[in-house]
This record gives C-alpha cells, sequence and structure tokens, in this order.
C-alpha cells in the first residue's frame, strides 16, 4: 500500500517529537515522509542542522504558515496521547472559538 505521510508544525519546540516520529516510522519502515515546517520562528543554527539532516536523509521539506501560536489544551486530547505526549499542543487560528 502507498501513502502520503507528513508531520505539521516542524518548529524549534517540536523538533525532540519530531525525531521520535521518524524514529517509529524508520522502524515502520514508513518512507516518503513530508515535514511541514513552520518557517517563521527564531530558529537556532543547530535546529536548522537538523532540518538539513533531515532533508539529507530524504525527508522532503515544506513550508506550512509562518508562525504558528500554541495553546496547552488537555481537555480535548484523546487519554491515550496525553500519557504518551503530556506536552502536546492543540493549535488554534486566532480569534477562533474553541
Amino acid at each position: 500500500m502507498n501513502s502520503l505521510v507528513s508531520i505539521h508544525d516542524v518548529m524549534p519546540s517540536t523538533l525532540e517529537h519530531v525525531n521520535r516520529i521518524l524514529r517509529v516510522f524508520d522502524e515502520s519502515r514508513i518512507a516518503h515522509t513530508t515535514l511541514l515546517v513552520v518557517p517563521g520562528l527564531d530558529w537556532q543554527d543547530s535546529e536548522l542542522d537538523q532540518l538539513r539532516k533531515w532533508q539529507d536523509q530524504g525527508y522532503s521539506l515544506a513550508g506550512h504558515g509562518w508562525v504558528h501560536r500554541c495553546e496547552f489544551i488537555t481537555d480535548c486530547i484523546p487519554p491515550c496521547f496525553r500519557a504518551e505526549w503530556p506536552n502536546t499542543c492543540v493549535f488554534r487560528l486566532p480569534n477562533a472559538s474553541p
């Protein structure tokens, strides 16, 4: 079966999570993943180096918005994710209702 896989909201604060997801994908032999990168944030050189390494490993990078605001909301995250990803962000557009 072929699939198209993307990881959204790749940004400095999510790089560790993205790395863990990519390791799982690697173990599961999921290929052709596109990383949707939020470019308009305060990227450090080491974080940009990580993006380059992923690109060199064959992951596609794509721009994904310019910035995101993140609110930590736990009541809308399924309990199984709360245990695995305790700092999960739910992104909400400015002025959007909950």
